[in-house]
């Protein structure tokens, strides 16, 4: 036991020492901005739908999809997606390299622009690939303080019933009805998230997430923290996600965050000082055994 203490302490310094490390470097507005141009390739990103069809008829599906389409808009293709297929579309996102690795025989650079349509055929399957849009990052991100109370799925069977998300509702509309009572401050509303929030992430820190970026957080709070809001608006969404199903009371704290392009550009360039930092410190040294093995040799 003490030989692990001992191990755990060590361990526990260094994380703490390349955490600080990592954190020490800093960088300029404009090395961001001039990083973030020099590699826009890999940052940029391409949002698309698609349908991915395997069926014996897939060639024909893919056309009767694009056949189908009354319009330009993803509502369109959606429509159009589950008319023929039966189905719901699908979303994802593609760096400019990654879109071009993946479409490029498609679909050229100067093609790319919301609303197109394109199909796509491999050895093992048909696409049909909607562009949603081109983002640049150029955004700023966000900053919100919320309350979770979470729906109780009582059977256990990974679904949540219309009663179990109405008693997480009637939780939340209650705390948001105690805040409006009070002075109906940020500080009230922090005091209530550090009291009532169950998301261990933020019930300690007034429920306050900063510089959010599109599509952190699941659809219905992104939709909120991406609206037209301005400080002190508050409402109830709903959220769904793998771990969890509940209602959130959103306080909007400010829209005039950090660009995310310069957020992203950071860390690339805060990774890469550490990396190197971290050869230099380690240049010359040879790991003959890790301490762990060195104990259990011993015992």
């Amino acid at each position: 036991m003490a030989v692990h203490r001992r191990h755990l302490a060590q361990q526990l310094i260094i994380e703490r020492y390349l955490n600080d490390l990592y954190d020490s470097f800093t960088f300029s507005d404009q090395e961001k901005d001039d990083y973030y141009s020099e590699h826009a390739d890999d940052l940029n990103r391409v949002n698309v739908a698609y349908a991915y069809l395997t069926d014996e008829d897939a060639a024909e599906k893919a056309l009767a999809i694009v056949a189908a389409m009354e319009g330009t808009e993803e509502e369109d293709f959606t429509a159009a997606v589950k008319e023929v297929t039966d189905t719901e579309p699908s979303s994802t996102s593609y760096s400019l390299t990654g879109f071009d690795s993946q479409y490029g025989q498609s679909v050229t650079r100067e093609e790319l622009a919301p609303g197109k349509v394109f199909t796509q055929q491999n050895d093992k399957a048909w696409y049909v690939v909607y562009i949603k849009g081109l983002e640049d990052n150029a955004y700023n991100t966000v900053s919100v303080r919320h309350i979770l109370i979470k729906a109780v799925d009582a059977d256990g069977d990974g679904t949540y019933s219309d009663e179990e998300k109405q008693t997480a509702y009637d939780a939340v509309k209650a705390i948001e009805d105690e805040w409006r009572a009070g002075p109906a401050t940020e500080e009230s509303f922090a005091a209530l998230a550090n009291e009532k929030s169950e998301d261990g992430g933020s019930n300690e820190n007034g429920g306050l997430y900063e510089n959010i970026y599109k599509g952190q957080m699941v659809s219905e709070f992104d939709a909120f923290c991406f609206g037209s809001h301005k400080k002190g608006d508050v409402e109830i969404v709903y959220g769904e996600s793998s771990a969890y199903a509940g209602y959130h009371l959103v306080y909007f704290v400010s829209a005039d965050g950090e660009l995310y392009s310069r957020i992203l550009a950071g860390n690339e360039l805060r990774s890469d000082a550490y990396n190197t930092k971290a050869a230099e410190l380690t240049e010359g040294l040879t790991a003959e055994r890790t301490a762990m093995w060195r104990y259990v040799m011993k015992s």
